[in-house]
């Protein structure tokens, strides 16, 4: 009769069952250093093959002649490094030198320093 009880009690639920043992691909302490000792195999096929000996395209002298013309363009350009990025009164380094000023301010309302 208890059987029959147990039976009526689990009618419409369902459960879930927990294995006894853990799956290997669940990371765990006991065999997280048996999983970090052994080597990764790839699953493709060419693993272990030798990569293919492709063909390179011959240089010609029209690659050098285009290449001399795109440093030489390089080369004549002049970077500008003028103060204007730096300068001091610029809009963006005021609000900086502002916001810093804000800082030290509040760090001596709370430190009182």
């Amino acid at each position: 009769m208890q059987d029959e009880a147990k039976h009526e009690n689990t009618k419409g639920h369902s459960t879930t069952q927990i294995p006894a043992t853990i799956p290997p691909s669940v990371r765990t302490p006991a065999n997280r250093a048996a999983a970090a000792s052994v080597t990764h195999v790839p699953k493709t096929s060419s693993a272990g093959k030798k990569s293919k000996d492709r063909s390179k395209r011959a240089a010609t002298d029209d690659d050098d002649e285009l290449l001399e013309s795109v440093l030489l363009e390089l080369n004549s350009k002049e970077f500008d490094d003028s103060e204007d990025i730096y300068d001091e009164n610029s809009e963006e380094n005021s609000d900086f030198y502002n916001l810093i000023d804000q800082i030290e301010k509040k760090q001596k309302d709370i430190f009182d320093v």
